[in-house]
């Protein structure tokens, strides 16, 4: 099949933005429990009276009371009025749900595997000299059998291939992603590659993968997979230095098998 149009760009997906959210998710939650904690000193502190003075209680002593009922601590001082009494059991049963909330985004910042890729992450931003693979295929499953994880960064399209190849080779960088784009290419470190491996099965995403890594970098060597072999010409046309076709190589070794048969 002729290469068509080319794929609609999508937003790179890596574990930097899984954990962005992640986080974003937890600022909210504190801002809100900061908020409550505020707001909450002030009201209690206008419908609770102290029983010394019969006047508005003290704003240390309602935040005291506010911060030990959202801690589920408890406060030492009860309410003497119905308005207090009804206060606590509403913050009380707000707070609990909060908690719970702010205590869960922390413990998925935690554990998550994309914390944990971030935390490794700086070894794939200083890498040089590295290989940057575009696109699964057997092909590509190959290619990490035989090459240093630690100097490849893959580029695949789903979440279900980068899982299955995380499963599969520990520690390897695997970046979702639309393959051919250049805010893809440059976050796996473009510049300092010394080689680019478009690998998908699809010849138009390897096509629009040469042609924007060579548009980025145009002394990047650049290896491109090829399913069909009237694609041959539009690779050319686009820069790859290298053109491997999976079929043609198959058909030679067949061809060469069958030249060593006739010959005995």
């Amino acid at each position: 099949m002729p290469i068509r149009g080319r794929p609609p760009l999508a937003a790179i997906d890596t574990p930097e933005h899984h954990l962005s959210r992640i986080v974003r998710k937890l600022f909210v939650l504190l801002i809100v429990v900061i908020v409550v904690v505020i707001c909450g000193a002030l009201i209690y502190s206008r419908i609770e009276r102290d029983p010394k003075t019969g006047e508005d209680l003290p704003l240390l002593d309602a935040l005291y009371n506010v911060v030990m009922l959202m801690t589920a601590i408890g406060s030492s001082r009860d309410p003497i009025s119905i308005a207090g009494k009804w206060f606590n059991i509403a913050l009380s049963m707000f707070s609990v749900a909060m908690m719970i909330g702010v205590m869960t985004q922390i413990g998925q910042l935690l554990l998550r595997r994309e914390f944990l890729s971030v935390l490794s992450d700086w070894r794939h931003r200083i890498m040089k000299d590295h290989t940057i693979i575009c696109g699964t295929s057997h092909t590509s499953h190959e290619l990490l059998n035989r090459l240093p994880l630690d100097k490849v960064i893959i580029l695949v399209k789903t979440q279900d291939e980068a899982h299955r190849l995380q499963r599969e080779r520990e520690g390897i960088a695997v970046y979702v992603c639309d393959i051919t784009s250049s805010i893809a290419m440059k976050h796996a470190g473009i510049d300092t590659a010394a080689l680019l491996i478009a690998a998908s099965e699809s010849d138009a995403d390897n096509a629009f993968a040469c042609l924007t890594a060579k548009h980025l970098k145009k002394n990047l060597k650049v290896i491109t997979r090829m399913s069909r072999t009237e694609n041959r010409e539009k690779m050319e046309e686009v820069g790859a230095d290298a053109i491997i076709s999976p079929a043609e190589l198959a058909a030679n070794a067949v061809m060469a098998k069958i030249a060593e048969f006739d010959r005995k």
